[in-house]
């Protein structure tokens, strides 16, 4: 989805050290995983009391800034990004991919705007395999495209098209798991898809009781991870609420934190001073088989002072970001839950907007430069137990 209409300014956060298993009381902790709940929430505890000092970042690169031919530039694909078995980041530029070595070093651009092999509408690099192949997907071209370490294409193989959310299913199989409305065997609309190829082999992911009914353009509005362990993640980015769910469809737990936004949502359009942007779960993935972070946006008090007022003769008055700049409106949080507690136990706050992790150890943040030209930072996070 395309979270800007100008640039992003890239953070990846490489997590290392400390091991999260048996963090404060958890040594007790029943395992989360060992029943199944058809529909309830589990009330997530410690958000006011989780560690705020355990998550330490350093830069160890910048992105976007060694050449003209580098530079980044959001066209809606770009916070697809993957790290390859060498390295080297790979970021979608909705037609083309731009490659940078692990220092930063501009590389080189992979593919060009088309139809046809190497050709994208939409590229969304999503993996990179153990043999050091990128696998890139394009929901435009209903496709997935696998290029090699050298940059040259390996295979294309046909996808479902129109997908708003993709992640590849660890293990064997060559799966992903997707997210979209569409009609299920049955004739029920459902947002989650198990897919091969072209074949949808399963399709789940509302929970008994629940009234979300199927949006007009098939976008599902969810945020999605598979873990290591093989468990599905599951949010609507408009409300803290965390589905679990088996590959096979049957829904494990869910875990909620209320209150990430106080007012029902708007009316949607353009922005104004009573209809505000809203906070969101941007992001979940899986640390380990019991630890999950999850990243949400929160607008500032003052969020009105990163906006300007415009005018049109058909629209009244309405309001528009600062040079196009959205991140300075809004501060980012990363929460690290675990599952057996039910609990958050630590926190870390960054200015602008933190967007997702590409890896359980890699997440992406979007700022500016003061020119309002996009960089990729690389930052190397410690997490310390308390």
């Amino acid at each position: 989805m395309n979270l800007t209409r100008k640039f992003l300014y890239v953070f990846c956060v490489l997590v290392s050290g400390g091991t999260l298993l048996g963090w404060g009381r958890g040594e007790q902790a029943r395992d989360w995983a060992a029943t199944r709940d058809p529909m309830g929430f589990r009330v997530l505890t410690g958000v006011a009391t989780s560690c705020s000092n355990c998550i330490s970042l350093r830069e160890v690169a910048v992105l976007g800034t060694d050449s003209l031919q580098g530079s980044l530039d959001d066209r809606g694909t770009i916070q697809n990004v993957v790290r390859d078995r060498e390295g080297r980041y790979w970021a979608g530029q909705r037609t083309t991919i731009k490659v940078f070595a692990p220092d930063g070093r501009y590389l080189r651009s992979v593919g060009r705007a088309g139809q046809g092999p190497m050709e994208f509408a939409f590229a969304q690099p999503v993996h990179a395999d153990s043999t050091g192949n990128v696998h890139v997907v394009d929901p435009r071209l209903g496709r997935e495209t696998v290029i090699g370490p050298d940059f040259r294409h390996r295979t294309d193989r046909t996808m479902p098209v129109m997908f708003d959310g993709v992640i590849m299913v660890p293990g064997a199989g060559h799966r992903y798991l997707i997210a979209k409305w569409a009609t299920a065997p049955g004739g029920t609309a459902l947002p989650l898809h198990l897919v091969s190829g072209a074949e949808t082999q399963r399709s789940f992911g509302l929970r008994s009781g629940s009234r979300e009914t199927e949006t007009v353009r098939g976008i599902s509005g969810r945020v999605i991870n598979v873990g290591p362990a093989g468990h599905v993640f599951s949010s609507q980015t408009d409300s803290y609420e965390i589905e679990a769910w088996t590959l096979e469809g049957d829904r494990v737990a869910g875990f909620t934190l209320p209150g990430l936004n106080a007012r029902p949502p708007g009316r949607g359009g353009l922005l104004t001073a009573d209809n505000p942007p809203r906070n969101s779960v941007s992001d979940i993935t899986a640390y380990d088989s019991r630890h999950v972070w999850v990243i949400t946006r929160h607008l500032r008090s003052n969020w009105r002072d990163f906006m300007v007022e415009r005018r049109a003769p058909d629209r009244g008055v309405y309001l528009e970001s600062k040079d196009g700049m959205v991140s300075p409106a809004f501060r980012s949080r990363i929460d690290l839950l675990d599952l057996n507690t039910s609990s958050v136990v630590a926190s870390y706050w960054q200015d602008g907007l933190l967007l997702r992790f590409i890896e359980p150890r890699l997440v992406l943040k979007l700022d500016y430069t003061e020119a309002g030209a996009p960089m990729l930072r690389v930052l190397e996070a410690t997490i310390q137990r308390r």
